[in-house]
């Protein structure tokens, strides 16, 4: 009777916080029984079978992230010569573009030149102005 009080009490006094870290212990427990139950089965044939099996494992996700960093790097290079050739041909672009301001502003400067000259000619003689 006396352990009923007593367990009675405990539920009583009993959080949402301590109910949350005994619902963890007790996951914990489980795993570790289950674990236990599977390993102290195995022979140690099994578990060094295990263990190859492991290690097998790890070399072929080493030789697969071998590939994929040597894949990384030939794509770094790709992007690399590709970046070269954008830089060479905004260069290029800015250079035609300096080149064809510079060939309108040589139009505007000869315009305003035929301009002047026909304003001369189309006034007549001996009424030129001042300037």
């Amino acid at each position: 009777m006396a352990f009923v009080e007593a367990l009675i009490k405990f539920f009583a006094d009993l959080t949402p916080g301590a109910v949350g870290i005994w619902l963890g212990v007790g996951m914990f427990a489980l795993y570790w029984i289950r674990e236990f139950r599977e390993t102290r089965k195995l022979s140690s044939e099994d578990r060094q079978a295990r263990r190859e099996g492991f290690e097998s494992m790890v070399k072929s996700l080493q030789a697969e992230n071998r590939d994929l960093r040597r894949e990384m790097q030939a794509d770094r290079e790709a992007h690399a010569a590709y970046r070269q050739l954008c830089h060479q041909e905004t260069d290029m672009l800015r250079k035609q573009i300096i080149d064809l301001h510079d060939e309108i502003a040589g139009y505007k400067r000869r315009l305003d030149t035929q301009a002047i000259k026909v304003a001369q000619l189309a006034l007549p003689e001996g009424k030129e102005e001042q300037v």
